[in-house]
């Protein structure tokens, strides 16, 4: 089981170990854990089908089933929603009232290229009215949240993130978020996807998926996604991830950006 690295390796293991255990007892499948320190590492192991069953977050998904044959099986539900928004965001004293507002100004991305909610759909948000990258200055932030603090402390005129971002504890604890507002925020997309390789016979991907789906209903399956950082775990199939596609390919073309992001 691989788990795309949105935190690093230590926080992952801690939040993702019991589940991997969990599953290994109630699939009769043994389930071993992995991470990697980076995403180029993640990547490199989702080429190489190291990982039977896949934590992917929604650009990663779009690319590894178009070239690799992963297969969606289920998403998350995450604070009792299994839908993100991409956004961006701004001071409420900035005097930044529309997207238009930021030709000229710095808008600071959280995470990098391939971050579906915080930098694809806020750089679609901007194409969509017509403001193209060469008229605002990019830059990124290793993660949401910073991209957000940047924006707080005046060091960036808008932030590049993902709906939830300021629902953060983390976040809501630095700062006082009632200073910030939504400029633009995309429709729902649907959550962050698990899939399954082409390696793992159609049987086993089922018997994975109802053991990932049966702890919605069970006291201790509870525990594990509370632990995960999870409220439920819904189905899901390729089609669910159309919309994330579409937008993709404006974005970035028909081959998902693959070679621009090498």
């Amino acid at each position: 089981m691989g788990i795309f690295p949105r935190r690093n390796t230590k926080v992952t293991y801690r939040m993702f170990s019991t589940l991997a255990s969990h599953l290994s007892a109630i699939s009769g499948t043994r389930v071993k854990l992995e991470s990697a320190k980076n995403f180029k590492q993640f990547w490199e192991n989702v080429k190489q089908q190291k990982y039977d069953l896949v934590h992917f977050n929604q650009y990663h998904y779009v690319v590894a089933h178009a070239n690799h044959g992963y297969q969606a099986i289920a998403m998350n539900e995450e604070n009792g929603s299994n839908t993100l928004s991409g956004s961006i965001i701004t001071r409420k004293d900035s005097g930044i009232e529309t997207l238009a507002d930021l030709k000229d100004k710095t808008i600071v991305f959280g995470g990098g290229p391939r971050a579906m909610q915080s930098f694809i759909i806020p750089t679609w948000l901007l194409e969509k009215q017509g403001i193209s990258k060469d008229q605002y200055k990019t830059e990124f932030a290793r993660t949401p949240p910073n991209a957000i603090f940047s924006v707080y402390h005046k060091q960036a005129d808008a932030a590049g993130a993902g709906d939830a971002a300021l629902k953060m504890k983390q976040v809501q604890k630095a700062i006082h978020v009632s200073n910030l507002k939504y400029l633009a925020l995309s429709d729902p997309q649907p959550h962050l996807p698990w899939a399954t390789s082409t390696n793992m016979p159609e049987e086993q991907a089922k018997q994975l998926q109802s053991a990932l789906l049966s702890m919605n209903n069970d006291a201790f399956g509870k525990i594990i996604l509370k632990k995960a950082g999870l409220t439920a775990i819904h189905p899901a199939v390729d089609s669910d991830y159309d919309g994330a596609r579409k937008v993709i390919v404006d974005v970035y073309g028909k081959d998902f950006g693959v070679s621009q992001l090498k």
